[in-house]
């Protein structure tokens, strides 16, 4: 071969294209002796195979003409080291035979099965080879890069995996997966999230596996990292949480309305400069902080299995509470039931009837100690407090006994003063009746949680015949969600879902899948919390 020019386009790499090359003088002169097919195709051996070969890996197919084990780097195919058109020649011509366009020009796509040369392929050969053509080898790169399940389905990666023939161009699939689990989405193992399973890219698409323990479901992980890629928030892999993202500058941040589950370029580009920048899902934004009765003491209030905890910004608003209650003479109680409820039990739905989506597992929810009431309104022997329930609409509002030395006077705010009697609503040792209250001065309890920030709820339906159904011990705190793209007047703020609150405080998607009777489905993860107090 002759000296040779260099050729380029932006995007690929500079590439040596000889002025008398193979393609142009050996291509040329088998179509001219119409012996092109009955010379390159499969079985071919020799030295027009080799230049073939040396072609396609100029072009950037060498991963289709390589063999990739299950761990570790693609070595020479079998075609490579004996000249020889067999599968992974025929694999590499029918991608390049596929490939659109890699410059700014479209390019007519080329169906074929791979298994010999003909005139239009030798002719778009010809045009690679002059130009210096070569297909984008990293998925960011690729401008046609479209994973929705519907054409680009395997890589050579996967293909060489057992997984079905290649339709997906050289290892985007498998290096889109490896990202995904670097900046924490995927299975992967590490410190951060508590996770110690090897990420596992297999190199074909996959979605709607909804009882996805692996995270296989690409689909979902895709339309997961485009929905948190829009908050403003950042942390890198060492677990350091940074600055707010720039909401019109930062390359980290994902511009679509939609979160369409696509890998496209654009998306592509997004979790590239996640990866570049060395970031991770936010994970522990917020620690979990023990609560204490009295709020400013060292006596921690117990829950199942621990200290009853909130997170960080649950915890202040609580603190202000618990002070306020504790400084006018109130009480919330020494036992705090499911603050937060334990995730390693599972759903727990199916044994002791609680809503396996219950604000508890956020660590945004308390139970105040539910032994401070007596069906009849009378002293709990047990506390030394009487809580009375009064009938609110569709709540109950808590009283707390606080003064038995202040006959005649029942209050609603530390100063005001109402003489009328307080009605307490009774259970069924007293068949439900409203009967008044002993007089005595009374701290509104609901009334300074919900000042501060923690909201009562509804009672059920069923209160009457189910006691768990009466509600009048939850408070619960509903953070403003994070800033996020497009933050602008009248967007609608993105929601929160069941696993994203987990994950604030530490917990991955990946665990709560895995532990007996989890949240295994897609739909468990993505459950949005209703509450009628939420912004």
């Amino acid at each position: 071969m002759g000296a040779g020019s260099i050729q380029w386009e932006p995007g690929s790499k500079p590439v040596i294209v000889p002025t008398a090359c193979w393609c142009g003088q050996r291509l040329t002169e088998l179509l001219g002796q119409r012996q092109l097919e009955s010379t390159l195709k499969v079985s071919a051996r020799g030295e027009d195979v080799r230049a073939l070969q040396e072609h396609l890996i100029r072009f950037g197919f060498e991963l289709e003409l390589m063999k990739a084990p299950r761990v570790g780097k693609a070595g020479p195919s079998d075609d490579q080291r004996l000249c020889i058109w067999g599968n992974y020649t025929t694999r590499a011509v029918r991608m390049f035979a596929l490939h659109p366009g890699a410059g700014s020009k479209p390019e007519k796509i080329l169906p074929a099965d791979g298994k010999k040369l003909t005139q239009a392929l030798v002719e778009k050969l010809q045009d690679w080879c002059q130009k210096g053509t070569r297909s984008p080898q990293n998925y960011w790169e690729f401008p046609h890069l479209k994973l929705d399940g519907k054409a680009q389905l395997i890589d050579a990666f996967g293909e060489d995996q057992g997984h079905g023939p290649q339709s997906a161009w050289h290892h985007h699939i498998r290096q889109i997966q490896e990202d995904l689990a670097r900046v924490g989405f995927g299975v992967h193992s590490d410190a951060l999230c508590d996770l110690k399973t090897a990420a596992r890219p297999s190199g074909k698409y996959v979605a709607n596996v909804q009882n996805d323990k692996q995270l296989t479901d690409l689909a979902y992980l895709v339309r997961k990292f485009q929905r948190q890629s829009k908050w403003l928030w950042r942390m890198d892999a060492e677990g350091k949480h940074l600055a707010d993202a720039d909401l019109d500058k930062d390359s980290t941040v994902y511009r679509q309305e939609q979160n369409s589950g696509i890998m496209d370029q654009e998306t592509a580009l997004v979790l590239h400069a996640w990866v570049e920048k060395k970031l991770h899902m936010v994970m522990n934004k917020f620690e979990l902080k023990e609560l204490h009765w009295p709020p400013d003491s060292t006596t921690v209030i117990p829950s199942e299995g621990g200290p009853a905890k909130l997170r960080q910004d649950a915890y202040d608003a609580w603190f202000e509470a618990a002070t306020e209650i504790h400084r006018l003479g109130g009480y919330l109680g020494k036992t705090f039931a499911s603050s937060p409820r334990g995730y390693r039990a599972g759903k727990l739905s199916h044994i002791k009837g609680n809503s396996p989506f219950s604000w508890h597992y956020s660590a945004l929810g308390i139970d105040i100690d539910q032994a401070a009431t007596s069906w009849d309104g009378t002293i709990n022997p047990k506390t030394g407090v009487r809580f009375v329930l009064e009938n609110d609409g569709a709540k109950f509002r808590v009283w707390c006994y606080a003064d038995s030395v202040s006959p005649g006077r029942v209050i609603k705010a530390e100063s005001t003063v109402d003489t009328s009697p307080l009605f307490h609503q009774c259970g069924a040792k007293a068949e439900f009746a409203q009967v008044a209250a002993p007089v005595g001065w009374y701290v509104d309890i609901s009334g300074v949680m919900e000042k501060h920030g923690m909201h009562r709820i509804p009672r059920k339906p069923n209160w009457k015949v189910n006691p768990k159904s009466w509600e009048w011990w939850h408070y619960e705190f509903h953070p403003l969600p994070p800033l996020s793209w497009p933050n602008k007047r009248g967007a609608k703020p993105l929601p929160l879902y069941f696993g994203d609150y987990l994950q604030l405080y530490g917990v991955h998607e990946y665990t709560l899948r895995n532990i007996a009777d989890g949240w295994i489905d897609h739909k468990d993860i993505e459950h949005v919390f209703k509450s009628e107090t939420m912004p």
